[in-house]
């Protein structure tokens, strides 16, 4: 997938301050993971990779109040907001891209990535999450596949933006080197009342089109204006407009 990674920092620096009043089903997707934990084994660094405003960070550091926590987050206005939530506990912030993981080779005890590698090389960011586990360290990751909103850009004309397929998502573990214990996806459906909360919403979580492509052409007023109608028209018929976002979890091993 083609993306624009400054594009993608420009928009969660600039949606840092209200992503928590929209991102709910990102911390019910942390929730699920989060559930799976073995949480009487023991654990002394955690690495929560794409950690957003922190609210994984947050959780983890209730399970496991002694262990060392690193969260990492493109964009300095999440770190920020995180570090402001985080001032108990263990827990350092790091400016990075997970592409290119700043955190010592076998180093960590988990590393979870939730919401974050769909803006990124999914392949390369695995890898990277591999490379910083310890031996029988645990990898829990979430993500959207393709499907992913496809309503919301078919109305406005295009699709340029591919998230994975859950074949290529499981493939892109196997040639991390991890073993995975368990995948499964369901479907997140986010139901608005107006445009603008739809856009707003779609915005703030960081899904705008981030594709090389949307440099190639501009929304004119008017195409805009019939997008708004149309979606105005199908809240008249039908109370609301539905936004689907296909998630994926795995749980995953690096072999002893």
């Amino acid at each position: 997938m083609n993306i624009n990674k400054g594009h993608v920092k420009r928009q969660f620096d600039r949606s840092a301050a209200t992503y928590d009043a929209v991102s709910q089903m990102q911390r019910d997707i942390v929730d699920v993971l989060l559930s799976h934990l073995e949480r009487s084994s023991v654990v002394n660094d955690i690495g929560d990779v794409g950690c957003g405003t922190g609210y994984a960070l947050s959780r983890l550091n209730d399970i496991y109040p002694t262990a060392r926590l690193v969260g990492l987050d493109m964009a300095a206005g999440m770190l920020g907001t995180a570090a402001q939530q985080l001032v108990d506990g263990n827990v350092f912030m790091v400016q990075g891209d997970i592409e290119s993981l700043p955190i010592k080779a076998s180093s960590l005890d988990i590393c979870l990535s939730s919401s974050a590698i769909q803006w990124c090389d999914a392949e390369r960011s695995i890898e990277q999450v591999s490379s910083v586990l310890r031996p029988k360290g645990r990898a829990l990751v979430s993500s959207f596949l393709s499907g992913t909103l496809l309503d919301w850009r078919k109305l406005w004309g295009r699709n340029d933006q591919q998230f994975l397929s859950l074949t290529e998502f499981t493939s892109a573990f196997d040639r991390a080197g991890l073993q995975l214990e368990r995948v499964w996806s369901e479907t997140q459906i986010q139901s608005f009342g107006s445009f603008e909360s739809a856009l707003h919403s779609v915005r703030s979580l960081g899904a705008g089109n981030a594709s090389n492509e949307r440099l190639k052409g501009l929304t004119g007023r008017a195409r805009f204006e019939r997008i708004v109608k149309q979606v105005n028209d199908l809240i008249d018929r039908n109370g609301s407009i539905d936004l689907h976002y296909e998630v994926v979890y795995a749980l995953a091993r690096k072999p002893a």
